[in-house]
C-alpha cells in the first residue's frame, strides 16, 4: 500500500501537467469552434426588490433598469438571446434596518458559462424608513366644465376617504389626496374611473406612496341647461340629382347643433332635428360639399356656427348590356395560310357605369384573336375584347372559345416535297 502511495506521489507532478494540458487544449478547441464574445446585453433589466421589511419603505428613487455587458460563447449568446427574461437584478434588503444603505445589485443569469464584465450602477444607495399609513379625505377635481348648454350634478364617489402610505417624510407633505376628473365637452352622464394622486401645498404630485384603493369610480349626473337644446341636423335637397346617378351617402357636419332661446315654451317644442337651408342637388352627377345655413325659427339661435358642411357622395347606377353578333378579327396570320373561323361572331356582355354604358357603340368593342406564330393546324382559342373604357368590364363572351383551322392553299405545294 505504501508502495503505491509513494508511485502516485511521485507521479502526481506528471498527471497534473497532463490534466492541464489536456484542459488547455479543450479549451482551445472550444474557443475555435464557438469563440467567446463580448457585448451589452440589450433587454432591458428591471430591479427587482426582495426581502424589505415589511415595517419599512424605500425613500430613494431607484433606477428602473441596469445595463450589462457580458462574455459569453456564441452558443449560449444565442440562449440567452432566444429566452424572454434570462437575466434578473436584485436588490436584496434582507436584514436591513431604518437609515441608509449601500446596496449592491446581484445579477442571476439562467444560461451558463457566462461572465459578468461590467454592471451599471452596481451599488445602490438608499434610504430606508419607517412605513406610515394615514387617511385622507378624497377630493374631487374637475378642471373644465362640460360642453356648452350642459351643467354637471353633483358627484357620487365610490369612496370618499382612501388610506395613504409611504415613508414619515412624504406622508406629512400631503395637502390633499385628488381624483381629477375631465369633463370637457361631456353632454351625457359619467361613470368613470379615475386614478387617485397627493399634492403638496404648492399642488405638485408627490411620489413614492401607496394608496388603497388606488382608483375610485365617480358618477356625475349631465343634463342640458334650462333654454338648450341638442338637435340633429336634416339636410333639405331641392331637385334631382342626373339621371343613371344615384346618391350613395349623404353626410352634415356637425351633426348635432345645440340650440337656445329665451322662450322654454318656443325651444321645447321644437322637433328632434333642425333643417338646413334648401340645398339645390338638382342634375348633380359628381361629389357635392358645401357650407349650408341652418333653417332657424324665429326666436332660435345656434350655440357655435350658424352653418354646416353637407357633403354628397354620387356614383353612377350600374347596369350591363348584351351586344349581339360582334364580328371576330384575327391579328398575326401567318399571310400564306388559309383560315376558318367558327363561329365568326359571338356575343359580348358587358357591365359598367350607366352613363358609360350609354356611350358605348357597336364599334368601340372589338373581339380579337391573336394568331401570332400558329402554322397550319386546328386550334381552339380564346378571344379577348378591346375598347377603350377603363371602367367597363367585360361579363362574358359566347362562346368564350373559337375554333381555328389554318391550313395551306390548295395549289401550294407541300412543304419537303420534290
Amino acid at each position: 500500500m505504501k508502495t503505491l502511495l509513494r508511485r502516485f506521489t511521485k507521479n502526481l507532478s506528471t498527471l497534473l501537467a497532463a490534466f492541464f494540458m489536456a484542459l488547455a487544449v479543450w479549451v482551445m478547441a472550444v474557443n475555435s469552434t464557438d469563440p467567446v464574445e463580448k457585448r451589452a446585453f440589450l433587454q432591458p433589466i428591471p430591479i427587482e426588490v426582495q426581502g424589505l421589511d415589511p415595517t419599512l419603505i424605500i425613500n430613494s428613487s431607484l433606477p428602473k433598469n441596469i445595463s450589462l455587458s457580458l462574455s459569453a460563447p456564441g452558443s449560449v449568446w444565442k440562449n440567452i438571446d432566444d429566452t424572454p427574461q434570462p437575466v434578473h437584478a436584485i436588490l436584496d434588503l434582507s436584514g436591513l434596518k431604518e437609515g441608509q444603505h449601500d446596496v449592491p445589485i446581484e445579477v442571476k443569469i439562467s444560461a451558463h458559462p457566462v461572465k459578468v464584465e461590467n454592471i451599471s450602477p452596481d451599488i445602490l444607495t438608499l434610504n430606508l424608513e419607517p412605513l406610515y399609513s394615514q387617511s385622507f379625505p378624497i377630493k374631487l377635481i374637475q378642471p373644465s366644465p362640460p360642453a356648452i348648454g350642459f351643467e354637471a350634478g353633483e358627484a357620487q364617489l365610490s369612496q370618499t376617504h382612501v388610506i395613504v402610505s409611504g415613508a414619515t417624510t412624504q406622508v406629512e407633505k400631503i395637502k390633499e389626496v385628488q381624483a381629477v376628473l375631465d369633463v370637457s365637452q361631456a353632454s351625457a352622464d359619467i361613470h368613470r374611473t379615475v386614478s387617485l394622486q397627493a399634492v403638496d401645498e404648492q399642488g405638485l404630485p408627490l411620489d413614492g406612496l401607496i394608496f388603497k384603493p388606488e382608483k375610485i369610480t365617480v358618477d356625475l349626473k349631465i343634463s342640458q341647461r334650462s333654454g338648450y337644446r341638442n338637435l340633429a341636423v336634416k339636410l333639405v335637397p331641392n331637385g334631382q340629382i342626373a339621371s343613371d346617378y344615384r346618391l350613395t351617402n349623404i353626410s352634415v357636419w356637425p351633426p348635432t347643433v345645440i340650440v337656445f332661446s329665451n322662450d322654454t315654451l318656443l325651444i321645447n317644442s321644437l322637433p328632434g332635428y333642425i333643417e338646413t337651408q334648401p340645398v339645390d342637388i338638382s342634375n348633380l352627377n359628381a361629389n357635392f360639399t358645401s357650407s349650408v345655413p341652418l333653417n332657424l325659427p324665429k326666436g332660435i339661435t345656434v350655440v357655435g356656427d350658424p352653418m354646416v358642411q353637407v357633403n354628397l357622395t354620387i356614383a353612377p347606377i350600374q347596369g350591363s348590356i348584351t351586344l349581339n353578333s360582334v364580328p371576330v378579327e384575327t391579328i398575326g396570320a401567318t399571310p400564306d395560310l388559309v383560315m376558318k373561323i367558327s363561329p365568326d361572331k359571338v356575343d359580348v356582355i358587358l357591365s359598367g357605369p350607366l352613363p358609360l354604358l350609354d356611350q358605348l357603340k357597336r364599334d368601340n368593342v372589338h373581339i380579337i384573336l391573336d394568331l401570332t406564330d400558329l402554322q397550319a393546324g386546328t386550334y381552339q382559342l380564346t378571344p379577348q375584347a378591346e375598347f377603350n373604357m377603363a371602367e367597363i368590364k367585360v361579363d362574358s363572351i359566347l362562346p368564350n372559345s373559337i375554333q381555328v383551322i389554318l391550313s395551306l392553299p390548295a395549289t401550294a405545294t407541300p412543304r419537303g416535297s420534290p
